[in-house]
C-alpha cells in the first residue's frame, strides 16, 4: 500500500500543480497500525533534515533496495522533492485483516488543509479469451 501528502489544490484538478508530487509537508513521524497494534518497523520518524528511514522503508518495500535487475532509482533528492511516497508490504505480516490507522506528526500546525492518499497495491493479470476480450483474473 501507498501513503502520500498533497495539497487540496492539486487534488483537485489544477492545470498549473502536479496532482502526483508528493511532498514531506514537514511531516517528521508517520505510525501505521492494525487493529491498534503498531505493525513492525513503524513508526518512521526523521531524524533532523533527514528523511532516510521513509527512503530506506520507500527502496526496501518497492524491492528496488540492493537490486541489481532494478534499472533505475530515485535518487534521496528526487525522492524528498516530489515522490515522498511511504510504502508498506502487507504480504508477510501477521494480521491478514482488520482495521488499518495511521499516526502523523508534523513540525509545526499545519497552515494548511492536506489530503492523505493511500493506493492499494495488487497483482492482477490480464487474459485474453479466444475472441480478444480481456479477462481479468
Amino acid at each position: 500500500m501507498v501513503f502520500g501528502l498533497m495539497e487540496i489544490e492539486q487534488y483537485s484538478g489544477s492545470y498549473s500543480l502536479s496532482s502526483t508530487k508528493f511532498s514531506r509537508h514537514d511531516m517528521t513521524s508517520f505510525e501505521l497500525s492494525v487493529n491498534s497494534d503498531v505493525i513492525n518497523g513503524f513508526p518512521l520518524e526523521q531524524e533532523g533534515v533527514n528523511s532516510i528511514q521513509f527512503y530506506h522503508r520507500y527502496l526496501r518495500d518497492t524491492n528496488r533496495l540492493d537490486n541489481p535487475f532494478c534499472t533505475t532509482v530515485l535518487t534521496q533528492a528526487q525522492y524528498d522533492n516530489s515522490n515522498f511516497m511511504i510504502v508498506h508490504n502487507f504480504e508477510n505480516d501477521e494480521t491478514q485483516e482488520g482495521q488499518l490507522s495511521c499516526k502523523i506528526k508534523f513540525k509545526e500546525p499545519l497552515d494548511k488543509k492536506l489530503i492523505l492518499l493511500y493506493m492499494p497495491v495488487s497483482e492482477k493479470r490480464l487474459h485474453f479469451d479466444v475472441n480478444f476480450n480481456v479477462v481479468k483474473q
